[in-house]
């Protein structure tokens, strides 16, 4: 659904840890390296997402749901809970 961009949060990083940045308040400089700036937002995440906005609701089709994987499963019920 998501990854993050990790050559961007290295970057970030690096440059606060070159001004000094991120030493006075380093739970404020972690919580900014996972803000949703440097979130990369895969097709069905943007899918998802785009129900929240005024755009048409998306349709998520599942093939072979009989015979789901253990990694899709959680995916597909929290989708399917959060959308009724």
């Amino acid at each position: 659904m998501y990854e993050w961009d990790y050559a961007r949060q290295l970057l970030h990083l690096r440059a606060a840890e070159m001004t000094g940045a991120g030493t006075d308040r380093p739970a404020e400089l972690e919580h900014s390296l996972y803000s949703e700036e440097y979130l990369v937002r895969r097709p069905l995440l943007r899918a998802i997402a785009g129900a929240a906005d005024d755009g048409p609701v998306p349709i998520l089709l599942i093939d072979e749901i009989d015979r789901p994987t253990t990694n899709s499963r959680p995916i597909f019920w929290r989708s399917s809970r959060t959308s009724r």
